[in-house]
């Protein structure tokens, strides 16, 4: 059965994106405010409570609930940890008794991924205000090279970084999940972050992250090793989405027996947009 191995699993991390922003639901919102303050929706700090919710229901179903006593760490950037502080206030209330370490770790290396002149862009606003780097932009899409596209600065001042940048700087994420002597560890950080962060972890091909699809606001990933090879994870896959097929009305789904997201990769998701002139945030 394969919730065996989550079972006999010496660690586990759980991969869990922010909840909806105000970004999320407002792309003029990057020009009013920066990226590293967008808060949370009153919808997303719904999610965060309901994602509290679930790792305590999967600590009674796991029967862990005297010895679930997780590491979390979260990206600095204030969606991802007021996702954290919702979800961890939630376990706590719960009944979970303490977290190692017996508070959230804020790691700098966890933040979303700088996106330069793309930060708050759609396709179309990018090819009008910067089409040097929209061209640029095309052509990695079109040859399935977006981890090495780096977009120009930009006048906002924010990071620009490429797929393969935050790859490096996600190494001190892998030697801190390495180190930790937790069972489990709870990782709040971003879409794209996550997609590499999971490719860190799983020690996978340079491509594979924009293979991936953007998950869902707060939904979980879960990565395991095995008693056999305690060094290595496996890609357990998604355990819990909020807005999961079969959900009920009003709160999350989860799924222990674990999934893939039917949903486009990134590149396919670039390319579509690409193609339609859909205006979305890049």
């Amino acid at each position: 059965m394969k919730q065996e191995l989550i079972k006999s699993a010496t660690k586990r991390v759980w991969i869990v994106r922010h909840g909806r922003s105000l970004g999320n639901v407002d792309i003029k919102a990057y020009d009013k405010m920066p990226c590293t303050v967008l808060p949370l929706t009153d919808e997303g700090e719904q999610q965060g409570r309901d994602v509290g919710r679930f790792f305590f229901d999967a600590a009674h179903q796991f029967d862990w609930l005297e010895d679930f006593v997780p590491e979390v760490l979260a990206s600095p950037f204030r969606r991802a940890e007021h996702t954290a502080e919702l979800a961890v206030e939630t376990l706590l209330a719960q009944g979970l008794g303490k977290l190692h370490g017996g508070h959230i770790k804020v790691m700098d290396d966890l933040h979303e991924q700088g996106l330069g002149v793309l930060e708050g862009m759609g396709p179309a606003k990018l090819k009008k205000e910067w089409p040097e780097a929209y061209a640029e932009f095309v052509k990695h899409v079109e040859h399935d090279a977006m981890s090495w596209y780096k977009p120009p600065q930009g006048h906002r001042g924010t990071r620009s970084e490429s797929g393969m940048d935050v790859v490096k700087r996600l190494e001190s994420v892998f030697d801190a999940v390495m180190a930790s002597q937790a069972s489990d560890i709870l990782i709040f950080a971003h879409g794209n972050t996550n997609r590499y962060l999971a490719r860190v972890l799983l020690e996978e091909r340079w491509q594979w992250a924009d293979e991936q699809a953007i998950c869902a606001n707060t939904a979980v990933r879960l990565l395991h090793d095995t008693p056999e090879d305690p060094n290595n994870f496996q890609d357990y896959g998604y355990v819990y989405e909020p807005f999961h097929a079969n959900s009920k009305p009003g709160c999350g789904g989860s799924n222990f027996d674990g999934y893939m997201l039917n949903e486009p990769s990134y590149t396919d998701r670039m390319r579509r947009m690409l193609k339609t002139g859909e205006d979305k945030h890049i």
